[in-house]
């Protein structure tokens, strides 16, 4: 019996053994298998990510030249179409090759563009399971605000004396090289100070060109003979505009004074206005007194060029030279056909740099900036240079948008800067709204003399608005005379060009 039981327990234990190695390498067969998948995974998860890093990155390299003429949808020959299929290559992704297909499109306004990345890959240890391979797609959308439009969008931009109605209550105006920057102009200067014999120092602000105006030809004007016209472009003493012409008591009062005004075809970069390099024309006009100055166009709109446009927005420097101490005010104005009303709309690119006379009501209030429904949602950054610049108290007031679904309760906050543009103070809370307004400040006399005073406004993510209601207003409320020489900047605060969540 004992010899029986014996070989009884030798038999299970064999048996177990047995099972054992039976269950264990199933075990590892599991283990394998779930790291097989583990790679695969990996491997799919990797390519996911570079494939959508592609599409953000031609995206983001193709929007740049959005939009199309006429708010085309990109097709193989236009820049941004190009554009995207060459960084995806960069990327290694092909379009056509290795069953990799690139497809930008327009996103959801004429501002935007779509890429989309689809290819397939090759699996590993899942390809013992039938799978051999897996569809990867990707889609990014990449958006590039548009100019901001600064003081006009009809086809003036200053007053315009010889045509009824058409008044601004302000001129266009440029300092001169040498006048202190405290005197309204911050970005022509080379120096600083803010009396008109104090220009020491060196104006770090200082920029040239000075300033660049656009005049945007719309799909209606496509075709038509537009003509760039100035009026009395020149510096002269005594004309409408109340031209100041002052030599800096360092200078010799003989040196060349030089105010150039360069038109530019569009480009391929449509919200870069400084990169435009096709000449259309360029004239160079002088200081009364000096050779070249004709007293013909004093007062007189004169015509830079004219040419048959494209839809597009052609760009306008003004640069000055001179080393001298002066004010000159002029306007501008698109004829198309020769005609006065037309749809080319004439702004400020960026910044916008003004004579204000005193104007009749006492409170005048001028356009300052269009807020498009495109930037619903973004933050605005409005800056005022050396404004207030007057001997009594008065508020400012910058007036919302009339009309919008969501313009109320908009947060509006104020701070200063000094006259380098440096050395903010805290953002704080206006004064209160208006009753006319949302953004309100009491100011006292000459309390904002040679500094920046900036407004930022929380544009609203359901903002809505219609063409002229969409226009944001200020408005001058001071007693007395409302002269004051500024300048006036608007601006998206972060990156026009950004990704779309």
């Amino acid at each position: 019996m004992i010899g029986r039981y014996l070989e009884d327990l030798r038999a299970l234990r064999e048996r177990e053994h047995g099972t054992v190695i039976l269950l264990t390498a199933l075990l590892v067969f599991v283990l394998m298998g779930m790291a097989a998948f583990s790679i695969d995974i990996g491997w799919i998860y990797y390519n996911n990510l570079r494939a959508k890093k592609t599409a953000e990155a031609a995206a983001l390299a193709g929007v740049v030249h959005m939009p199309l003429p006429g708010c085309a949808d990109p097709t193989s020959g236009t820049e941004p179409y190009d554009v995207a299929l060459a960084i995806s290559q960069v990327n290694g992704y092909t379009d056509g090759v290795g069953g990799v297909s690139i497809t930008p499109s327009m996103g959801a306004n004429c501002n935007q563009l779509t890429v989309q990345v689809d290819t397939s890959i090759p699996t590993f240890f899942m390809n013992a399971f039938g799978i051999s391979t897996v569809a990867v797609s990707q889609e990014a959308t990449a958006e590039q605000l548009p100019p901001l439009k600064i003081g006009s969008d009809e086809p003036y931009l200053g007053e315009d004396p010889t045509v009824g109605s058409r008044n601004r209550n302000f001129w266009l105006a440029t300092n001169g090289d040498w006048t202190p920057k405290g005197q309204g102009d911050p970005f022509t200067p080379t120096c600083y100070g803010a009396g008109w014999t104090s220009c020491t120092g060196s104006n770090n602000e200082f920029q040239s060109p000075s300033y660049y105006y656009a005049f945007d030809v719309p799909a209606s004007e496509a075709g038509s003979t537009v003509t760039f016209q100035v009026f009395d472009p020149q510096v002269n003493e005594g004309g409408l505009t109340i031209d100041y012409n002052r030599t800096h008591p360092d200078a010799t009062g003989n040196e060349p004074v030089t105010y150039t005004f360069t038109v530019y075809a569009p480009d391929s970069t449509p919200n870069d206005w400084t990169d435009n390099s096709t000449v259309i024309c360029s004239r160079t006009f002088r200081r009364e007194g000096q050779a070249g100055y004709d007293p013909s166009d004093m007062d007189e709109w004169v015509s830079l060029c004219s040419a048959t446009v494209s839809e597009g927005m052609y760009v306008m420097s003004v640069r000055v030279t001179g080393t001298v101490s002066i004010l000159n005010a002029w306007s501008l104005r698109a004829l198309s056909n020769g005609n006065y009303d037309n749809q080319v709309a004439v702004y400020g690119l960026g910044a916008m740099s003004l004579w204000t006379p005193e104007a009749d009501p006492p409170a005048p209030t001028f356009k300052l900036v269009k807020i498009d429904e495109i930037y619903a949602g973004q933050e605005m950054v409005i800056s005022l240079w050396d404004v207030g610049d007057f001997s009594v108290s008065g508020n400012l007031q910058l007036m919302n948008p009339s009309g919008g679904a969501a313009v109320n309760n908009i947060d509006c906050q104020v701070r200063t800067r000094d006259a380098s543009g440096a050395n903010p103070t805290a953002w704080v809370s206006d004064d209160g709204a208006g009753s006319v307004g949302e953004c309100f400040l009491s100011i006292s006399p000459q309390e904002h003399n040679n500094e920046w005073l900036d407004f930022r406004i929380e544009i609203p993510g359901d903002y809505t608005c219609s063409d002229q209601d969409c226009w944001a207003w200020i408005r001058y409320a001071f007693g007395g005379s409302t002269t004051d020489r500024t300048t006036w900047t608007a601006r998206i605060n972060g990156q026009p060009i950004h990704l779309v969540p």
